[in-house]
């Protein structure tokens, strides 16, 4: 069932409405642990590394990404519950620890490796760049820089929705959440990206506010995107009247 992005945002609004000071500490929580956790290790890398200090950061990376996608996944639940009325504290973060870690592991691993191989043509061209300073490598750099982009929305979008369907599908093994969050972003992975632009204003705001404006806007994009998550699997029904200019014309039925 297809909402307006507009309509969308303004159930998310009225969802937080008074709710927002938990989901405000839970985006706290999960955003100082994986900080909390890096910052050792960034501080004795030094400028000039040995191998193995490299070696050990970028493992060390790779595990507090997978830390940060299973908070992220509490966050999720966090925004799943308040949207449904459920209860929900800061606790909800641990979510994904909680209950079955190793889905949430397994999923951040299937998530992240189709990423960093969507980065393989940008980190060609900042070779080429690195080997010779020419017009032409900048050209090369730019356009590969352009395909990894396209190359990584392309998989962010389809796989938007899986840590969605490893809460509410317990049942389900991963790779099958993975592949039926492919199926359910069929014709709406326009409407998602349309969604997400429309963040880009409060992005650039957040950045004036040296990143303070972050604990309100991100639990307003999080809310939203729950709500979204709803909408493509049916269990938020259309609303009865849409709001004055909550046109729902998106481009999703071209992708």
């Amino acid at each position: 069932m297809n909402i307006s992005c507009r309509e969308l945002k303004r159930i998310a609004r009225e969802n937080l409405t008074h709710r927002y000071s938990t989901p405000m500490g839970a985006l706290l929580v999960a955003g100082i642990i994986p900080l909390a956790i890096e910052l050792p290790f960034s501080m004795v890398q030094g400028e000039h590394p040995a191998l193995l200090q490299n070696i050990a950061f970028y493992a060390a990376e790779f595990l507090i990404a997978l830390i940060s996608y299973t908070l992220n996944a509490g966050l999720a639940a966090l925004h799943l519950n308040l949207a449904r009325r459920k209860p929900y504290s800061i606790r909800t973060v641990f979510y994904g620890f909680e209950n079955r870690p190793d889905r949430f592991i397994g999923a951040g691993l299937m998530e992240l490796i189709p990423m960093l191989i969507s980065l393989i043509p940008f980190f060609i061209g900042i070779r080429c760049l690195r080997t010779m300073e020419s017009p032409a490598c900048y050209a090369a750099f730019f356009g590969l820089a352009c395909v990894s982009l396209v190359l990584s929305t392309f998989i962010i979008l389809n796989l938007r929705l899986t840590v969605y369907l490893v809460i509410d599908r317990p049942d389900m093994p991963v790779f099958d959440c993975l592949k039926c969050s492919i199926r359910s972003m069929h014709g709406h992975k326009g409407r998602l990206l349309y969604i997400n632009l429309s963040f880009v204003g409060m992005h650039l705001l957040n950045v004036l506010s040296l990143g303070i404006g972050s604990l309100w806007m991100g639990p307003y994009q999080s809310q939203t995107m729950a709500n979204f998550y709803r909408t493509v699997t049916g269990e938020m029904p259309a609303p009865q009247q849409t709001p004055p200019g909550g046109s729902s014309t998106t481009f999703s039925q071209y992708v």
